[in-house]
């Protein structure tokens, strides 16, 4: 199987959790950041995995150019769509809304990974928005905790692994 991964990352969470991907999966996976590579060649892979953290609703905009630029070749490919989503109750609407309908059609698996909020990264505007945002996911999911006050993880390994299985099982 060769198997592509073409993520975008603001903070590097979306990265890590492509990463932790790599190593699930089985036969040759290669992993590109769309914010350091663009310009992606398709053509060689059997299999291609979207993966996109989500920001105010939306997911990473190289992301987005990258599907449809590239959507008619992705529509003979095996799909795999996954984002970084701090709310897993707005998980999947969020990966409805941003990926395109061809897609979404054709994954053979989405999936949401969880997140992490790194706030010595974030602008002091970003920061007092994710605390705000924190506080109502901890009311949400007792898994969640907001204790840490430069960093919030909520990365969800069984969902990643679970992903992983469908992908080797599927290729």
């Amino acid at each position: 199987m060769n198997t592509l991964i073409v993520y975008g990352s603001k903070y590097g969470t979306t990265k890590k959790c492509a990463e932790m991907l790599k190593k699930e999966l089985e036969g040759d996976v290669h992993i590109v950041n769309i914010r350091e590579k663009d310009d992606i060649d398709i053509g060689k892979y059997e299999t291609v995995i979207i993966g996109s953290p989500v920001y105010l609703g939306e997911i990473d905009k190289g992301i987005k150019k990258f599907c449809y630029q590239n959507i008619k070749g992705l529509q003979n490919k095996k799909i795999g769509l996954f984002i970084c989503c701090m709310n897993p109750q707005e998980s999947e609407k969020q990966i409805r809304q941003n990926f395109p309908k061809t897609l979404l059609e054709n994954a053979m698996v989405r999936e949401d990974f969880g997140g992490e909020f790194h706030m010595e990264k974030m602008s002091l505007a970003e920061r007092w928005t994710i605390r705000a945002v924190a506080k109502a996911l901890a009311k949400k999911d007792p898994n969640f905790s907001s204790h840490n006050k430069r960093k919030i993880s909520l990365i969800r390994m069984d969902n990643i692994k679970k992903f992983a299985r469908e992908i080797n099982r599927c290729s």
